[in-house]
């Protein structure tokens, strides 16, 4: 996951540099389903032991949809959570830019779903594998 917004948002709104700086006068766009806002949550690299702190900002927009949290944060309606490989393009043509470096990025777990079965047949064993394999650093290096 990378956070990311406009240019211009950061412009007018100020540039944070870390977790701790996600205040007032921040907004965001939020991924929600059935009206649960799901809360970023940020590892914090602060010399002290390791923890967490979840961070839920004043939101302009909540929907289910990245591709249209995409949308909103390039048109400057807040900051956005998004998966890096569909920030990627968005990065690259500087519609979008990545708020700050995370010390540990948080991602998602990845799940595989088949039909259930006392035996695994040899040909989705070898699927599993190689997804298990070669997804993971594909999304990550986007």
């Amino acid at each position: 996951m990378v956070l990311c917004a406009a240019p211009a948002y950061l412009a007018e709104r100020g540039h944070p540099r870390c977790a701790g700086e996600l205040v007032a006068p921040h907004e965001a766009v939020f991924y929600a389903r059935d009206g649960q806002v799901s809360t970023w949550r940020f590892h914090v690299d602060d010399g002290g032991p390791a923890r967490t702190i979840d961070v839920t900002l004043p939101s302009r927009l909540r929907c289910d949809s990245a591709e249209v949290l995409l949308e909103a944060a390039i048109g400057g309606m807040g900051l956005a959570r998004l998966p890096a490989w569909l920030a990627a393009d968005a990065l690259a043509a500087g519609t979008l830019v990545r708020v700050f470096d995370e010390p540990r990025p948080f991602g998602f777990a990845l799940h595989v779903i088949r039909a259930r079965s006392r035996y695994l047949p040899l040909k989705t064993r070898v699927v599993v594998d190689w997804l298990a394999e070669h997804l993971p650093p594909l999304l990550a290096a986007r």
